[in-house]
This record gives structure tokens, sequence and C-alpha cells, in this order.
């Protein structure tokens, strides 16, 4: 869904705007509740190297994300291009923040309204890893209206992000970072991403978000994610790791099921 599309894009992005010198990181990120299909628990180890404007994120543990275990991403030109990259089946395919925001649009017909954002915390938090951090918490609240299988569906969701943020470790291009984002999203997910932007300022150590939808009969579904570095390293990244294998073939992006399907952008294979 559009949501977890771009809440991947806006973990990956929170971490590459704020490299400066060459960065390299484990990252453990779990999920718990209704976001999980049948309702389980999932948990992913996410290892990510980041030099200038290019990044790339290893996916270790369960499959997801649209490629298996032991596949990556590949971000260049600070967002503007990106790749999955299957090393099992020696395959890719291309796309860009747009593309994904695009193709889950299509499917469920999101939209956002009633948007507040705001920063309930800001505090000292120790150290983390040897850095020094901000402890913070945002509220997010919208209204959030998508098409499920013809259906015309409405929610109220409230959420509530725990932050712990080392504001040590700059990228001096941030903005150029976000512009792919930011241009993806349009309207009220833009104004979400230009708030959070402003209250998160460095390098995201740990964070834990409480996810919870109403829907108009009181029914609520809450989701648990956590996010936590537990390695990091400043030094460069050789440019080989950010170059895809000559033997692998470019594939079509995936299609996937719902309305709008079709629109979804294709590639010819190579």
């Amino acid at each position: 869904m559009r949501t977890r599309i771009v809440a991947l894009f806006c973990a990956v992005l929170a971490a590459a705007w704020a490299a400066e010198a060459g960065i390299a990181y484990t990252m453990q990120v779990s999920s718990d509740g209704g976001g999980q299909q049948g309702g389980g628990p999932g948990k992913m180890t996410l290892k990510g190297m980041i030099q200038d404007d290019n990044a790339r994120i290893e996916f270790q543990g369960q499959s997801g994300h649209g490629m298996p275990a032991g596949g990556y991403m590949l971000i260049k030109e600070g967002g503007a291009k990106t790749y999955m990259v299957d090393t099992e089946n020696k395959m890719y395919f291309s796309m860009n923040t747009k593309d994904a925001a695009d193709m889950a649009g299509a499917m469920m017909g999101m939209k956002v309204s009633d948007v507040s954002v705001e920063k309930t915390l800001d505090e000292d938090g120790g150290k983390i890893l040897g850095y020094q951090v901000r402890h913070v918490k945002i509220r997010t609240s919208y209204t959030m209206e998508m098409n499920v299988m013809g259906n015309q569906m409405k929610s109220s969701v409230a959420q509530e992000d725990e932050m712990w943020v080392a504001d040590g470790i700059k990228l001096p291009n941030a903005d150029e970072w976000m512009k792919p984002l930011k241009g993806a999203l349009g309207g009220e997910f833009k104004k979400i991403a230009d708030a959070q932007k402003e209250h998160m300022k460095g390098f995201p150590l740990k964070m834990v978000s409480l996810h919870t939808s109403t829907n108009p009969m009181g029914q609520t579904q809450t989701t648990k994610s956590t996010m936590e570095v537990t390695e990091l390293a400043e030094k460069d990244i050789p440019a080989g790791m950010f170059a895809i294998p000559a033997d692998y073939r470019e594939q079509a992006m995936p299609q996937m099921p719902g309305p709008g399907a079709g629109r979804m952008p294709q590639r010819q294979n190579r």
C-alpha cells in the first residue's frame, strides 16, 4: 500500500539526509499489529551504506517490500533513481519514488485531509552508540480515504512517533535528497513530509511509532513499529557498492492487482 511503500522510502531517506561522510549502519525494523498480513509480527534487518548522494539498503531476514530476503535497494542521485535488485535471480527493476507512490495510489485511490503535525517533546536523550541524541516526540493526525475492492472507506488516523535523533550527523544537501519524495507525495502527503522533516533534524538512531486507525463505526486498528540502529560507522564506501552487477538483467516493474493497475509504469527487458 502507498503508506507502507512511502514509509520505507522515508526510513531510507531519513538516514540518507543525515549522512555527510560515508556511513555504514545496521538497522533492526519490526512491526506488530493490524498492519501485518495475518496480524502477526514482522521483523527485518536492514544493512545500509550511504556515500554522497548514493545509498544501498540490503534486506536480510524475511522477504518483503517486493523482493526476496537477500535482495537490496540502490538509491542514486539523491533519490532521483531507485533500483530494486534481486540477487537470487540476478535481475533488477528500476523505479523512482513517484513510481512507488503512483503505483499504490492507483490501486487504493488514497487521499488525506485535515492534517495536523506537532512536536510534543524535545529534550536531551543522552547518548546512543557514542552519539549525543535528542529525544523527540511527534504527533500526526489526518483523515484518510481509500478505495478497497470498489468500496470507498474513510478513517481517522493518529500516529505517535518517538525518536532518538543524533543531530551531530548531518547532510549539507538534505533538501536535494527529499525533493523526489516530496514531489511524489503531493498535496497533503507532502504537507506531512514537510512538517515531519522540520521537526526531525539529524540521524534517527531509534524510532518507535504507534499508528492507530479508526473507522466511522468506531472500530480501531493499531500497529506498533520499531526501528533501531544497532551498528554505525562513518567511513568511505567504495563506488562499486552502488553499481548493479553487469550480468544482472533488467525486468519490467512488477504488475500488482487492483483498480488502476494498468497505469503502472513499464520497463522493457534488456
